[in-house]
């Protein structure tokens, strides 16, 4: 349903990372992509009423989100529940994973 968005997100993040096709960091980058337009999708908690078109065309509009949580995902691999690590002298940090969910609100309902 998600295919193109997901392939657009995942390619402009391929190139940006080098991963090319063949390599195995390329099926984990999918998962991380697909995985978050999932979760923006449900935190915008689309009504039943939503047809796959209508929430395709919504989640275009997060696509800076979904791609941003990939990134922080990606990224995190292999050092899950990690906020700080000191490596060779070198301190480094992590932002707030919910960071990458700004501006991502649920549908407003009418009651």
């Amino acid at each position: 349903m998600y295919d193109y968005l997901i392939e657009m997100v995942e390619e402009g993040l391929a190139a940006e990372l080098g991963v090319v096709p063949a390599d195995a960091d390329r099926e984990l980058l999918h998962q991380k992509v697909a995985a978050a337009l999932d979760e923006i999708a449900d935190r915008r908690a689309y009504p039943d009423t939503y047809t796959d078109a209508v929430k395709a065309a919504d989640l275009q509009r997060y696509k800076s989100n979904i791609r941003r949580l990939a990134l922080y995902d990606y990224n995190q691999a292999g050092v899950e529940g990690q906020t700080a690590r000191t490596e060779g002298g070198v301190q480094m940090t992590w932002d707030e994973r919910e960071k990458c969910f700004s501006g991502v609100l649920p549908i407003a309902r009418v009651m």
